[in-house]
């Protein structure tokens, strides 16, 4: 029975040895195929390597460009610091503006004011004039009378109706002084504005000379900083940034599919190490459950010689009793020899049987426990072992597509995989991102140089607008100022014209008052 069970175990060793080998050998031949193409990789890598210098050569032009940029834009900066003086006079020129075109509804209400005033005056000049004419007439018939010596009693009636007329005057002369007054006025406001009109002026065409100066040197700046920074700067560092993000998808694509090739083949070695421990241990599980099941057998045996002896014990203690009843010569009871007494066959009742007994079946209960713990740790590892078979042919499949993958991704015809190839293609990398942070960090500063320049420029036109517009207004103020001006004049010359008149007539009446003054003296 040893030997059936020796047998069985030698032909389950072998069963597992062969099962253990397919997949092995398998999984050695798919290692050896791709082994063989692992070198074709370090070409690529050698490629990569060579067109680095180029890339950063590109790099390093591209920061000259940006340098050659902010100098540009440094320049630009001081000129717009040298103008920002002028930018502000502008400004105080537009309040200036502002504060007159405020100031020109007043204007406008002092305008129409002096006109009705002159309205007044006239209508005074008028009455004024009826006033004399009527002083005219009464002198006359005065005339008259002091000729005809007749209406002596009326004199004083007359003189006292001619001194009401020149009361009336004087308060009418008063009157128009008054207004000439306020004409003087206003000529002095206008003369005012027109002083502050013209040093507007002339600080407008300044200003406008130094627009001039200014437009010219921001055109000037402008094209410059266009040129470099639109048409040579940021197309070529855009031309850079495409191509770095090009070339660093594509190594970026090489690298990923590295690195799961690398993971698979250090998973496949690693499945390759479990599963040779994995069947050192399954032979050295068969050999401890053969051995586990060959003393469970042996211990077996042996109990039932216990359990036969212990039986025996208590037989002879059944027969205790009757132990005196055995004649000398016939059969034992028990054994049936003729040649011993019954007694022979008397052991204690302290016998140690049933301790050996149990003794004996608490170590076979203890050798099934360990052999069954055995066969399911058996179990458990021959379905490991399946799971990392079919683990490994999954990972072999995926080591296959993953060189294709970078064969077709690297277009070239070989291609190499190796640890030291994948290292270098990681370094590679590296230099790529470097290079790319590099660009794109420069992209941005050109970017936001550009965009500042856009603001100053933008600034500046508003400006233009603004001095553009207050030029306007300032155009409009003065023809408006000029026209206030010459109504201003024409009321002058037409109040000169009316104190002239006034005179003469006031020349005429004193001539007529001492006339009759000498008349009366002379016919009292």
């Amino acid at each position: 029975m040893h030997a059936q069970q020796s047998a069985a175990a030698e032909d389950f060793a072998r069963l597992a040895t062969h099962r253990r080998a397919l997949p092995a050998m398998s999984a050695l031949s798919a290692c050896e195929s791709l082994e063989a193409r692992a070198n074709d990789m370090e070409k690529e890598i050698e490629r990569l390597l060579v067109e680095l210098p180029a890339v950063t050569e590109e790099v390093q032009r591209r920061n000259s460009d940006i340098l050659t940029a902010k100098n540009a834009l440094a320049a630009a900066q001081g000129t717009l610091d040298s103008i920002t003086p002028s930018i502000d006079a502008t400004i105080e020129f537009d309040k200036l503006i502002s504060h007159l075109l405020a100031k020109l509804p007043t204007l406008e209400k002092e305008k129409i004011a002096a006109e009705s005033n002159l309205k007044n005056s006239q209508e005074v000049q008028r009455k004024t004039s009826q006033e004399l004419e009527k002083i005219k007439h009464t002198s006359h018939e005065l005339h008259q009378w002091l000729q005809s010596h007749e209406r002596d009693a009326e004199l004083e009636g007359a003189i006292g109706v001619l001194t009401g007329a020149l009361q009336e005057f004087d308060d009418a002369v008063k009157h128009e002084a008054l207004k000439k007054l306020d004409v003087e006025k206003n000529t002095l406001h206008l003369a005012e504005m027109q002083a502050s009109l013209t040093a507007a002026r002339t600080l407008a065409q300044e200003k406008q000379n130094l627009a001039i100066q200014l437009h010219e040197q921001m055109t000037a700046k402008d094209r410059e900083l266009t040129a470099i920074l639109t048409t040579s700067t940021l197309e070529s560092l855009a031309e850079s940034l495409a191509l770095y993000h090009e070339r660093h998808a594509h190594h970026g694509r090489l690298l990923d599919l590295a690195t799961q090739f690398q993971a698979k083949t250090e998973r496949r070695a690693v499945l390759r190490e479990e599963f040779r421990i994995g069947q050192e241990r399954r032979i050295i599980l068969t050999q401890e459950i053969a051995d586990h099941t060959a003393k469970i057998e042996a211990g077996t045996t042996h109990l039932d010689a216990l359990r036969m002896i212990l039986d025996l014990q208590k037989r002879i203690q059944n027969y205790e009793q009757a132990r005196g009843e055995l004649v000398s010569g016939e059969a034992c009871p028990l054994c049936g020899a003729t040649h011993h007494p019954f007694v022979d066959h008397y052991e204690s009742k302290t016998s140690t049987a049933e301790q050996d007994v149990k003794a004996q079946e608490t170590l076979l209960k203890n050798l099934d426990l360990k052999r069954r713990e055995f066969e399911s740790e058996s179990a458990s590892l021959n379905a490991a072992q399946l799971a990392r078979e079919d683990e490994g042919k999954r990972i072999s499949a995926d080591v296959q597509s993953l060189e294709n993958s970078f064969a077709a991704t690297a277009k070239l015809a070989e291609v190499t995989l190796t640890i030291d190839a994948i290292d270098a293609l990681r370094e590679l990398m590296q230099a790529y991102e470097n290079n790319g942070k590099a660009l794109a960090e420069q992209k941005t500063k050109a970017d936001a140089l550009k965009k500042q320049w856009e603001l100053l420029r933008e600034s500046h036109q508003q400006a233009e607008k603004a001095f553009e517009m207050s030029q306007n207004d300032a155009e409009k103020l003065a023809l408006k100022t000029a026209d206030l001006a010459s109504n201003a004049e024409r009321l002058a010359t037409e109040y000169t014209a009316a104190l002239t008149e006034r005179e003469r007539r006031k020349a005429l009446l004193d001539s007529m008052i001492e006339q009759f003054s000498i008349a009366n003296q002379a016919n009292p």
